[in-house]
Formats: structure tokens, C-alpha cells, sequence
């Protein structure tokens, strides 16, 4: 394996981190979707969530 340079493995890093930072805000899109998609939910059929909230508390 060849030696990179010092640029090279800065540069590398940076790489490495943009594409960290990208995947935990795609997660966190995902997640506020879905919570919207609830919340939506919710609003519009009442009562299945009142239904599903006390099962859930009877468990």
C-alpha cells in the first residue's frame, strides 16, 4: 500500500465526515416524516388511536 499524503488523508477525512453527517440528516428527514405522517394520522381517525393508546396502557 502506497503512502498517502498528509493532504490526501485530510482530504479523506473531510470525505468521510460530509458523508457521515448526510446519512444522520437523512435519518433524521426520515424520522420527522414518518412523525408527520402520525401526526396526520392521528388527527384524522381519533378514535383507532384512543383504541390502540388503551391497549397499549392495559398491557
Amino acid at each position: 500500500m502506497t503512502e498517502l499524503s498528509k493532504e490526501e488523508r485530510l482530504k479523506r477525512a473531510r470525505n468521510k465526515m460530509r458523508l457521515m453527517r448526510r446519512q444522520i440528516d437523512d435519518a433524521k428527514q426520515k424520522q420527522l416524516k414518518l412523525k408527520n405522517l402520525v401526526r396526520v394520522y392521528v388527527s384524522q381517525r381519533q378514535d383507532v388511536s384512543v383504541a390502540v393508546i388503551k391497549g397499549w396502557l392495559d398491557q
